[in-house]
């Protein structure tokens, strides 16, 4: 959350801690706190007064007017005159700005400044705390200032909900499991038969795929290359992926892991579905060091989802999130057998994938930041600050970006729904649209 500086001094504080085109550094330090929660009027709901609280880090101070005070905040504020002389405006969606009245004097000097504001609900979380707090002066109403530091302060007193010492009682019922009574993959496999012995691999083992299993070869070398040194000629018995029925299992995604001390691994799936979820199963029997080859216990597992459809959302229209980190999300989903990855790209605060033809859709609405011109981009939301250029609020998919998170969902057989919201949630779209 970011914010304050001088009002007399202002045009030249506004330059004197610009950095580069982004939001400059103003010399405050802002905290957030609850001051009390009580019920609402006849009783129904909360109401929570709280404070932002500013205090000076250098002699420059905020003045009698001239400037307004910018922040989002998901639980909604009170607009209009405030306990002070403050006035709260709600500009759009969850972005807010408090303004000084004629009757502010300014900040006196080795006085924190006192910001009110009232709340519908308990502010209990700091997810429900203003959020992304910023000054801008009348004067340089493009320039943005963030305060040095900001913290959310918890709310005082004891929460609501169990005591540590309820917790703790709760939970005493709770026995340890002895690791050899563990499953040895996850999830729970529907069968599982231990033998006796073990099969060691010092190299990367030799991958023998069956007919249309190539793509799913490749995935086993990536898989397993990290455990074992580079260079080393593979002599161990080998990996096998074949397809073939699985005794008595019939989901396409059924698969066998079987692993032998002489034989070596055979992975048998339904579909190459279901040897990619035994390859998984493989990755998880591997050690945790790297490098260092490997020694699997001989066994035979058998396991098939219980549901069709098992999903993860990722939103990356509220706050982007980078190609890298999808990747790495569809990763991890192949590796705890998750199938479908739910992929928000659109919502009111922003617009995430280039489209042919309309580049406003990215040019405006897959960026937020403050700026004086309703027309440059969208304004800032969920706490992502003023600056365009780095804030988490700005970022898209190009083409070449989402056809690369295809290929690699599919080479784990990871589905990719793309959600494109219309008619609701498209503020984004609407505004690139009104600009265009």
């Amino acid at each position: 959350m970011k914010f304050i500086i001088g009002w007399l001094l202002g045009l030249c504080m506004c330059t004197a801690f610009a950095q580069g085109g982004g939001a400059a550094v103003a010399p405050f330090d802002i905290h957030w706190e609850t001051e009390r929660t009580e019920p609402g009027p006849q009783g129904r709901g909360w109401r929570t007064e709280a404070r932002f609280v500013v205090r000076a880090r250098s002699a420059q101070l905020l003045g009698a007017g001239g400037w307004s005070l910018y922040f989002t905040c998901l639980a909604e504020a009170d607009e209009g005159p405030m306990r002070g002389p403050f006035v709260v405006e709600r500009l759009v969606g969850t972005l807010y700005r408090i303004r000084p009245t004629a009757a502010f004097i300014g900040m006196q000097a080795g006085q924190p400044l006192s910001l009110p504001l009232q709340h519908n609900g308990r502010m209990l979380f700091p997810d429900r705390a203003p959020q992304g707090p910023y000054l801008v002066f009348d004067s340089e109403p493009e320039r943005a200032l963030a305060p040095q530091a900001y913290r959310v302060l918890p709310p005082a007193g004891p929460l609501p909900g169990p005591t540590a010492e309820e917790h703790f009682a709760r939970h005493a019922v709770v026995k340890p499991v002895p690791v050899a009574e563990l499953p040895p993959v996850f999830p729970t496999p529907q069968a599982l038969q231990r033998a006796a012995g073990a099969l060691r691999w010092t190299a990367l083992p030799r991958t023998v795929p069956g007919p249309g299993l190539a793509r799913e070869a490749a995935l086993a070398r990536e898989l397993l290359q990290p455990f074992f040194a580079a260079g080393r000629a593979a002599q161990e018995p080998p990996l096998r992926l074949v397809l073939g029925p699985v005794a008595g299992l019939n989901s396409p995604e059924a698969y066998e892991l079987r692993i032998d001390p002489a034989q070596g691994v055979l992975i048998r799936g339904r579909t190459a579905a279901g040897v990619s979820r035994g390859l998984q199963s493989l990755r998880a029997l591997m050690p945790l060091k790297l490098a260092e080859g490997a020694t699997l216990p001989a066994l035979t597992l058998r396991d098939a989802p219980q549901f069709e459809h098992r999903g993860l959302l990722l939103d990356v229209a509220r706050h982007f999130h980078p190609k890298a980190t999808v990747l790495r999300v569809v990763d991890l989903m192949a590796r705890f057998k998750l199938n479908k990855l739910h992929l928000h790209l659109t919502d009111d605060e922003g617009w995430r994938i280039a489209i042919p033809g309309l580049p406003e859709l990215t040019d405006f609405g897959a960026r937020r930041g403050h700026s004086a011109d309703p027309w440059r981009h969208l304004p800032p939301a969920h706490g992502s600050g003023p600056d365009a250029a780095t804030s988490s609020g700005s970022g898209h998919f190009t083409e070449a970006d989402y056809a690369e998170i295809l290929r690699h969902a599919a080479a784990r057989h990871v589905e990719v729904i793309p959600e494109i919201e219309m008619p609701g949630h498209a503020r984004a779209a609407v505004q690139a649209m009104n600009a265009r």
